[in-house]
């Protein structure tokens, strides 16, 4: 059988129930499509500033480099975070992917405004939000790779 168009993209639209530890019982939720989630990252970022990198790289005879060629290189890296706007903008990119799944078609499922979701508990806000990207499968990947690199 082969997957069609139409499920794959229904998949991000189907909400399911999922147990929030926290709150000892299931909320509605519905997974991030990956505009959606490209959206919340953009929210997420507008704190870092800019980032300049500069790269100088020489080779013995001042050609270019060839496998196993002996390479001098020189990366400088500039940039500058503003801590307390990371801070805002990641609990807005939060918010945002809270309510995007939050509010679906689910029979059980209750809208809700961003300022209710931001008067959840600490620990209900941080276990729905884990929940929203663990069904969406959001920072998996990057997770895995963290692992390998500490072994």
């Amino acid at each position: 059988m082969v997957a069609s168009k139409e499920s794959i993209l229904e998949k991000a639209k189907k909400p399911q129930l999922v147990f929030i530890k926290s709150m000892e019982d299931e909320l509605p939720l519905r997974p991030l499509s990956k505009k959606e989630a490209v959206e919340v990252e953009k929210i997420e970022s507008k704190a870092y500033g800019k980032f300049e990198t500069n790269e100088k790289a020489k080779t013995k005879r001042g050609m270019r480099q060839k496998k196993n060629a002996n390479v001098e290189s020189e990366l400088e890296t500039k940039g500058t975070i503003d801590l307390a706007k990371m801070t805002i903008a990641s609990q807005a990119g939060k918010t945002m992917a809270i309510f995007i799944s939050i509010n679906n078609d689910h029979p059980d499922a209750e809208k809700w405004t961003k300022e209710e979701i931001e008067g959840m508990t600490n620990d209900d806000f941080d276990d729905v939000f884990e929940a929203v990207r663990e069904i969406s499968g959001i920072g998996i990947e990057e997770d895995e790779d963290e692992e390998d690199f500490q072994d």
